[in-house]
């Protein structure tokens, strides 16, 4: 874990963020906000998540569940297996047992796809459990170990060559495939000789590993797919040999070489990837057919129990999405379902084959989006929930009780879980709850793991029947905080729309007191920030008790809202949300007289880091300080998939991508702004902010910054975290409260 001396984060900042002088009153520095004890004990509890249960699985039969497990204040997780029965839980595997140290280093291709999942955990990062529920699979430090759950020791696959990345079971259980060296190779579970099933990766091609956009835009994060009779693979070939390479340096390791990374930028050449199946004994592929010119991404591959090999293949403007099935025979594939939208269609997981009876598909075309039973030809058979029920995701299908579990809401700050019948008659609700409930399903939708989050209270883990009755509950190792946060969920009406709302005020707030307010933003598409959550609103509470008033607003342009609502950011990212967030202020200040409009901050990262920059450029007149934390600030740098699917190709939208970029306001710069940004980011580069810091000083402007070394964009280390927030809060203090 990289350490990042205070002395040095600090020293990054601009003085006048943190400095005081003998002639004015004291002020509240970084150095003081880092020792706050409420700080450290939300960055040492991550906010009350380390400990809870995560990954749980449920094996066939229902009687036990696994699940990874850290300690309240420590991120190290070791497998646990509870006895749903009565309850006795016990420790199955640690990385300490299996490779006698606490957690184990990542290959370079590990820890490429835990920063797009978004991992930050150590220890045990994984496990899959074998479809029969006799074995585990767990993949430690490039070395694969087998843990058979009916007793036995831990068995280690014998592996010459180490390196085993996103090793998967076959169907059976038999077999495990795994990438070593960009290439696809199998083993017997029972050990043996491994072998090498691809040949041709090296210079730019790689086989069965997701491609960089695949993994951080479209949510596929594996490259090769077991047919359901453990016979065969398909598996992806990425050529990017001709995708623009990204050079990472460590300037703090002059003699460090530059790392080159293909890096897809707007309008320019993607990896070409195609997809082939092949025996599991080894052969000659056989290559997928389809127009991969006119639909050359690959978005998502299913090879489900009883059903074919099917394929979500994706047109470069994202608005046409054709379902395929293909023959793994003849390579030949024929469309089952064509989706079109003339912004873009929307990727998601809500496939699901049912043998004899058809699949499960969903849509917004009619712009709400809804779950849809389908022929197995492609014919749509009928929509089987209404608009008024507001379907958010499928879970999983009880095919038993002929039933779809999925989660519902027509509040996007709510989700229940829903029971949809697959003969069109009318939906339940299985669990509901004051706030947000999310499940997974075991493969044959019987039983669930259901997570429920509330406003005033730790969430809840549980397994419960697809009825929704209680089968036991997970112990949480979490850290609950001295208090919760105390927020206040409310709408603002908008002549463009009603927005959801969330206000924190500080603890000790008196009637009649007004504060300065800070505007807590997200912004962009994807991300749904007001959710009746309190653990995700800890740190908002921090901040609020250090004498603000901090809100946050989801505008036009986020998801779970409808069509209409997450369309109206096509072409142009800088209009619609900016607008929505000083227009929503503006009216929550006219039903909250705590908040002080003529005392504004923003903060934000990622894209709402875009957004708060954008803020202090633009619209100086509402926002008087910003923070923006690893912001993109010119859409011509980040991905293809992410940029083009919003603002098209540059060549077709050039006005837009003008609109939407921050470099050529530099000029406009009135109002203090912090930038940050983690040095080793490889998903919104550090020359974003390196960029807009160029810009502002050639037209006289000196931002203060603060450049973490070694940290990516998950920001994840402790000390870093500590630094950040603190440096964050000290500016906005002293430009915010005189």
């Amino acid at each position: 874990m990289t350490q990042v001396p205070t002395s040095l984060a600090i020293a990054c900042l601009s003085l006048a963020a943190c400095a005081h002088h003998p002639s004015t009153p004291a002020r509240v520095t970084v150095e003081d906000l880092i020792g706050d004890p409420d700080l450290a004990r939300y960055v040492a509890t991550r906010g009350g998540r380390l400990g809870q249960p995560a990954s749980a699985q449920v094996t066939p039969d229902g009687q036990r569940v696994l699940y990874l497990e850290s300690g309240a204040r420590s991120d190290v997780r070791v497998l646990h297996v509870l006895q749903v029965s009565d309850g006795v839980d016990h420790v199955l595997a640690t990385a300490e047992s299996l490779l006698g140290v606490a957690t184990a280093d990542f290959s370079k291709e590990e820890a490429a796809q835990r920063e797009r999942m978004r991992v930050t955990a150590r220890g045990l990062p994984s496990f899959e459990l074998s479809e029969d529920g006799r074995l585990v699979l767990v993949p430690l430090g490039g070395k694969l170990y087998i843990l058979p759950l009916d007793g036995g020791a831990p068995r280690p696959l014998p592996s010459a060559g180490g390196g085993a990345f996103d090793p998967r079971l076959s169907p059976d259980g038999t077999k495990v495939a795994f990438v070593r060296n960009q290439e696809v190779w199998v083993q017997a579970v029972s050990g043996g000789p491994e072998h090498q099933l691809t040949r041709g990766a090296g210079a730019g091609i790689s086989h069965g590993m997701a491609e960089f956009v695949a993994q951080e835009e479209m949510d596929r994060f594996h490259g090769f797919f077991w047919s359901p009779d453990s016979q065969w693979l398909a598996f992806e070939e990425a050529d990017e040999r001709g995708v623009e390479p990204f050079y990472l340096a460590d300037p703090t390791k002059g003699d460090a070489p530059a790392e080159a990374s293909p890096y897809p930028r707007p309008g320019h050449p993607n990896a070409s990837v195609r997809l082939g199946v092949i025996s599991a004994q080894g052969g000659t592929p056989l290559w997928i057919a389809w127009n991969r010119e006119a639909l050359p991404y690959l978005a998502r591959v299913d090879w489900p129990l009883g059903g074919p090999l099917l394929l979500q293949v994706e047109s470069r403007d994202q608005r046409t999405l054709q379902l395929l099935q293909a023959n793994p025979v003849t390579g030949a594939t024929a469309v089952l379902w064509t989706e079109r939208d003339a912004a873009w269609v929307e990727l998601h997981d809500d496939l699901r084959w049912l043998p004899g009876i058809g699949f499960l598909w969903s849509s917004e075309r009619d712009g709400q989006r809804n779950l849809e039973l389908h022929a197995g030809e492609g014919m749509l058979l009928r929509t089987l929930t209404p608009d008024t029920l507001g379907f958010r995701a499928l879970v999983e299908v009880d095919l038993a009780a002929r039933m779809a579990l999925v989660m519902a809401s027509t509040d996007s700050t709510r989700a229940a879980l829903v029971a949809v019948p697959l003969d069109g008659s009318a939906a339940h609700t299985v669990l509901a709850g004051d706030g947000m409930v999310s499940a997974h399903a075991a493969k044959d939708g019987r039983f669930l793991v259901v997570r429920e989050e509330h406003p005033s209270a730790m969430p809840d883990h549980s397994v419960r029947r697809s009825d929704g009755s209680l089968l036991c509950r997970l112990p949480s190792a979490a850290e609950a905080p001295p208090q919760l946060p105390q927020v206040r969920f409310t709408t603002v009406t908008l002549p463009q729309g009603t927005l959801e709302v969330a206000l924190v005020l500080p603890r000790r707030a008196r009637p009649g007191q007004r504060f300065p307010v800070i505007d807590w933003v997200y912004g962009g598409p994807t991300v749904v920030t007001v959710q009746r959550s309190a653990l995700q609103f800890e740190l908002q509470q921090w901040l609020a008790d250090q004498g603000f008033a901090v809100v946050k607003i989801d505008n036009r342009g986020t998801p779970d809202r409808g069509r209409a609502f997450s369309r109206a950011i096509v072409g142009d990212f800088a209009d619609v949300p900016l607008t929505d967030q000083a227009d929503a202020l503006a009216a929550l200040a006219a039903q909250e007289p705590a908040l002080d409009l003529g005392r504004v901050g923003i903060l934000g990262a990622s894209f709402g880091g875009y957004l708060s920059a954008l803020a202090v450029l633009r619209r100086p007149d509402r926002f008087q300080a910003a923070v923006a934390l690893a912001p993109v600030t010119d859409w011509l740098d980040y991905d293809t998939h992410y940029t083009e699917r919003y603002l098209g190709l540059p060549q077709d939208n050039p006005g837009g991508y003008a609109r939407s970029s921050l470099i050529s306001d530099a000029k406009e710069l009135r109002r203090p702004l912090l930038l940050a940004h983690g040095m080793a980011d490889d998903n919104v580069h550090l020359g974003h902010t390196l960029k807009l810091i160029a810009a502002l000083e050639a037209n006289g402007h000196a931002p203060a910054v603060f450049l973490i070394p070694g940290q990516t964009h998950l920001f994840a280390d402790q000390t870093t975290q500590q630094v950040l927030w603190a440096a964050a809060a000290a500016f906005l203090i002293d430009k915010l409260k005189p």
